[in-house]
């Protein structure tokens, strides 16, 4: 069957056409992104032309903005279809009579409702977007909750499985029974027997970070929407400093703040929202041991370690030349570190590494008592931590702490501040290089007896303030510390736990040698 006529038929009516498909230059003017059409006008014509542009699902061209000049392309065979295929080469002459140019919106592009971001509840590294309507290009999207959800099977599970041939029906059973017979030997139907939380949220959508990277690296995660109505995860790039924030996409805004993902992590919270990077430095010290310490049959005196160590604001821990000081509040028994040894009193360590394991050395005698411990770290930063041991005596029973612990807990100041906690003992001794404000914490009871012993250094002229807890009574209005060089002044407080006052009920000062 021969179709020669029809195919040169066909090549005459295209060359006769291709000359006759015209391109021109236009300027946008409006944008109809529900049927991907905009409203040009082009030289020498006031009247609007209606051209289709091109749809892409990742990217919008950066030309395809109301006041942008295109090409557009008049198609010869179709009537009146006119399409913009890019940039245009001009901007057409005003005609008398009309605008030359749109009416460009100043409004900015961004969120105008809604389009919360929170850290989720249900799993430890997602975040919940709330519904919301934002604005691009003057256009209003908006985005409803659980749109863009999902929810993940193991795909390391098995297919459900059960047997293809099935024995028929027996319908003629004289005792009434109509049954279907299934292989026993068939395996039973499986599937993954955890699930990841469903996603298709009401009025929230949850989004998934990827794992966070290893301990000492940070990230930087967003969100962000586009004119699709659709919002997308955008991952930065792990550093171990300074991380880069990735950029948002061309005609797109960002949903809520960047994200600090902390290398290590497996939980993302609110504070992680909107966190910026800082310097790690040295922020809190932190002192760990057993809780509970029973009686050892087999050893004389048995041991324990208390460990310090300092960590960063990440929760990481930081590493630095310091000297830590373990002393012993309250209680019995015998404390050690590789450079003091065995001691009762304060022991020493020196530590490049940002930490050190002591060890404690209980009695096991009827008259020892349960300890505390107040560790301090050398530095500006001012650390210190304390600690609680429980013991048991060889009945099982709790061993008592002291009810008044003897001596003085030694407290220093850093940067003008100075923090007493009278849970580890209820008398505090300071010595001033500086003017000091102090701060009040700790687990202590109505009626608890407290002095604070302040002494001059050999400058002198020291000043202190008090916290906001303390109270004054009709006898004694305000505190009178001696400024003078190496004096000695007591403060003595009453603690009343309905009000959380300390009571300054006492107040002698001007004592030397």
């Amino acid at each position: 069957m021969r179709l020669y006529g029809k195919k040169f038929a066909s090549r005459y009516i295209q060359k006769k056409l291709r000359p006759t498909s015209e391109t021109s230059d236009g300027i946008i003017f409006e944008i109809d992104w529900s049927e991907y059409i905009c409203k040009c006008k082009i030289q020498g014509s006031n009247e609007f032309v209606n051209a289709h542009f091109p749809r892409n699902e990742a990217t919008i061209p950066s030309w395809l903005k109301p006041g942008n000049a295109v090409r557009l392309l008049h198609r010869a065979g179709i009537r009146g279809h006119t399409e913009v295929i890019g940039h245009g080469g001009a901007i057409p002459t005003p005609q008398p009579g009309s605008p030359s140019h749109p009416q460009v919106s100043d409004l900015a592009d961004g969120v105008l409702t809604g389009l919360e971001t929170t850290a989720a509840d249900d799993d430890d590294m997602a975040i919940a977007i709330s519904a919301g309507t934002y604005r691009i290009n003057s256009i209003t999207y908006s985005v409803s909750g659980g749109e863009t959800g999902y929810a993940l099977m193991d795909e390391s599970d098995p297919e459900m499985t059960m047997n293809e041939t099935f024995p028929p029906a027996d319908l003629g059973d004289p005792n009434g029974a109509n049954y279907v017979v299934m292989d026993e030997s068939d395996s039973p139907m499986t599937m993954s027997e955890t699930w990841p939380d469903g996603v298709l949220g009401i009025g929230d959508s949850l989004f998934i970070l990827d794992a966070a990277p290893a301990a000492g690296w940070f990230r930087y995660d967003t969100f962000q929407a586009g004119i699709d109505e659709t919002i997308d995860y955008v991952k930065g790039t792990a550093a171990t400093s300074n991380p880069v924030k990735p950029a948002i996409s061309t005609d797109h805004i960002q949903i809520g703040e960047y994200i600090l993902v902390i290398g290590g992590r497996t939980e993302i919270t609110n504070g992680d929202i909107g966190l910026e990077w800082t310097t790690p430095h040295a922020v809190e010290l932190t002192l760990t041991g057993i809780d509970d310490f029973p009686w050892d049959f087999g050893t004389d005196y048995p041991e324990t370690n208390i460990t310090v160590a300092v960590q960063d604001q990440y929760g990481n821990g930081y590493a630095d030349p310091r000297t830590f000081t373990l002393t012993l509040t309250s209680g019995t028994g015998q404390i050690w570190s590789a450079d003091s040894g065995y001691d009762s009193d304060p022991v020493s360590q020196q530590s490049s590494s940002g930490g050190y394991s002591f060890k404690y050395q209980r009695d096991q005698t009827e008259e020892e008592t349960s300890p505390s411990f107040i560790v301090q770290a050398s530095g500006s930063e001012g650390l210190l931590a304390a600690y609680n041991l429980i013991l048991y005596d060889e009945y099982g029973v709790e061993v008592t702490r002291s009810e008044t612990a003897p001596g003085y807990q030694i407290i220093s100041s850093s940067g003008g501040a100075a923090s007493i906690d009278w849970g580890v003992k209820l008398n505090a001794q300071i010595t001033l290089t500086e003017d000091v404000t102090f701060t009040f914490t700790g687990d202590i009871y109505t009626s608890d007896k407290l002095t604070l012993l302040i002494v001059q250094d050999g400058t002198g002229g020291w000043e202190i303030t008090l916290p906001a807890g303390v109270k004054y009574g009709a006898e004694i209005t305000a505190e009178t510390v001696s400024t003078a060089i190496n004096s000695r002044s007591y403060l003595g407080f009453i603690y009343y736990a309905p009000n959380a006052s300390y009571d300054l009920v006492a107040n002698v000062s001007g004592y030397y040698g």
